[in-house]
């Protein structure tokens, strides 16, 4: 039995947080079209299961001792965080 969309966003949740196009790509192979994919994504971040600005948040709180803005906010952005959420990010961090 192969798990479902929603089974497979959810485990990958359930590890780590991702941002929405970083999940996107994961999930993109075991989606049936683009429209169920972005509902999904959509329904998840309606129920708060889903964050950039929690994604961002993460990825800065842990490595900020050692790396500078510059690169925190490059890694950001190629994982597919808006720009206000990558400054909002470095700010609190």
């Amino acid at each position: 039995m192969t798990p479902s969309l929603r089974q497979r966003a959810l485990g990958l949740l359930a590890r780590r947080e991702y941002s929405r196009a970083e999940l996107a790509r994961k999930l993109a192979p075991h989606a049936e079209s683009e429209a169920e994919l972005e509902t999904l994504l959509d329904d998840l971040a309606a129920r708060r299961q889903l964050s950039d600005a929690r994604y961002a948040s993460e990825r800065v709180a842990i490595p900020a001792r050692r790396y500078g803005d510059a690169r925190l906010a490059q890694e950001l952005r190629q994982k597919g965080v808006a720009e206000e959420t990558v400054a909002a990010a470095l700010a609190q961090g």
